[in-house]
């Protein structure tokens, strides 16, 4: 009995939606409608197609009998009509409102729309929308990204997308600094950040035509509030923008078309050595280089308080990829300041590193932890950067404890003498070496708890531990990771090794 009630319930909302896209359809013609009958009209097909069950005439293309709806129509091809085509000066929010619904519900339409040609039209009418409709229209654009039929340079070369998208983002900087941004521009902004994100992604040779959005994403980065979970829209989405957006300099003269971008990565010759990062006016103004990254650091540092460490695992890679991405373009004095708040200090090194409660000691514990798999190597990664991309500095930094797992996955050797506690690098500001250091745990020589010694070892004690050094010793250097010698090799190499005889 249920059955035949959900059956007929069915029955009964198939033939209203038919008849409501009938309706719309002649509309569209005819202008047979009221705006308040056919705003009701949309608003009841919205709701109707919050479910798609039921609402089969909106999200196939052949209807049958006896709904009213010709069978090479679709339901999506008369919601385009009726968004764009009724009043091509007016857009209807309703009627968009369903469309959006539509694609997201059921991803064959995209293609239909994408077939229908109404692309173009969402580009352009991008510019001069108001936040609701720049909300819809870059909702639907966002989703039609996923269409590999969608032509997005055609849409940049023709259709001024990237220019819209460029102004739309200057206009959110601009009513973000006067703080005038209402939620509706803040829907409308995180929609328009996720479109640019999928066009970076899937169509990285089109990035330069988007470099004008550098600046007015890391404006809004730096104005906007930082909420107590930081990594939240629309932090994340701008920070997920800072993967794909290319950081350094570009003029109109080394711009390209997207078919000359394409050109030239495919002739790219892989003995060209690649020019230098140039520093980036944007990235680091002038009066004041370190503002943004250091934007970024405290977005981190409160991150790493705020969430657990699976949580982060989750959250915090594109922060971690975006503070490197900037390190490697920084000029000396914003890779100084960088360090200076993401390496361990010599207060750190009072005690074994990475004991404290400030950010870099959080970090150092976040690299080992076993429930943050991939931020371990993202937050390695990021302090060997910091430390010249050298082995002597990085085990020094971070101390041999937290720096070998790194060291052996990524087959970097660690020299010779590494180890010792006077080879430490030579400290910039001081122009001498710093302090010697315990090589594992980074802290102070001076400043280690005293060792209380046992009583002396017996010969058969200094017999058993010299055959544990000796092996300890063969296993080190076979693995390869240290080129070490085994000192009983050495001393034979040197002479000082003599045989006793057995009457000796």
């Amino acid at each position: 009995m249920e059955s035949l009630v959900g059956s007929d319930a069915r029955g009964t909302k198939l033939k209203e939606v038919a008849e409501l896209l009938s309706q719309l359809k002649l509309d569209v013609v005819q202008k047979s409608l009221s705006p308040s009958e056919r705003d009701g009209m949309l608003e009841k097909l919205k709701i109707y197609g919050r479910s798609p069950e039921g609402s089969d005439p909106i999200f196939t293309k052949d209807v049958l009998p006896p709904f009213p709806i010709d069978s090479d129509e679709t339901g999506i091809a008369i919601l385009a009509d009726q968004g764009f085509q009724r009043d091509p000066n007016v857009l209807s929010k309703d009627a968009l409102r369903c469309l959006a619904n539509a694609l997201f519900l059921d991803a064959k339409t995209r293609q239909m729309l994408v077939e229908l040609g109404y692309a173009p039209r969402l580009a352009e009418q991008l510019k001069k929308s108001d936040s609701e409709d720049e909300f819809l229209l870059s909702r639907i654009l966002f989703l039609l990204t996923y269409e590999k039929s969608l032509d997005i340079e055609a849409l940049i070369r023709e259709n001024q997308l990237a220019d819209n998208i460029n102004y739309k983002l200057s206009e959110h900087m601009k009513k973000t600094v006067s703080t005038q941004s209402t939620t509706q521009d803040g829907a409308a902004l995180a929609e328009t950040l996720k479109l640019l994100f999928n066009i970076l992604y899937f169509h990285p040779n089109c990035r330069l035509f988007f470099f004008p959005s550098l600046l007015p994403v890391l404006e809004i980065i730096r104005i906007v509030p930082i909420p107590p979970c930081p990594l939240e829209p629309p932090i994340t989405h701008l920070i997920n923008l800072l993967i794909n957006l290319d950081l350094k300099d570009q003029t109109p003269a080394t711009q390209t078309t997207p078919d000359q971008s394409v050109e030239a990565t495919n002739t790219h010759s892989t003995e060209t050595p690649e020019a230098p990062p140039i520093p980036n006016s944007s990235c680091f103004p002038p009066s004041n280089p370190e503002i943004y990254v250091e934007r970024l650091i405290s977005i981190l540092s409160l991150s790493v308080i705020a969430y657990s460490e699976s949580v982060l695992d989750t959250l915090a890679a594109p922060l971690l990829t975006s503070i490197r991405r900037f390190y490697e373009i920084s000029p000396h004095r914003v890779q100084k300041r960088m360090q200076s708040l993401l390496l361990p200090s010599d207060n750190d090194r009072l005690q074994p590193l990475g004991k404290l409660d400030n950010l870099p000691s959080r970090l150092l514990r976040l690299s080992s932890s076993p429930m943050a798999p991939t931020l371990r190597d993202l937050v390695l990664a990021l302090l060997f950067e910091l430390s010249g991309k050298d082995a002597t500095t990085f085990i020094y930094n971070i101390g041999y404890g937290f720096a070998s797992g790194f060291l052996m996955t990524h087959g970097i050797a660690v020299p010779e003498g590494s180890m010792a506690p006077d080879s430490s690098p030579a400290n910039e500001n001081q122009g001498n070496a710093r302090q010697p250091v315990n090589p594992i745990t980074g802290q102070l020589l001076d400043k280690e708890a005293p060792v209380e010694e046992g009583p002396p070892m017996t010969q058969e004690e200094k017999e058993r531990e010299a055959e544990r050094l000796f092996v300890l010793f063969e296993r080190l250097r076979k693995t390869g990771v240290m080129d070490v010698q085994n000192p009983l090799q050495e001393a034979v190499g040197e002479g000082r090794f003599e045989e006793l005889n057995d009457d000796a």
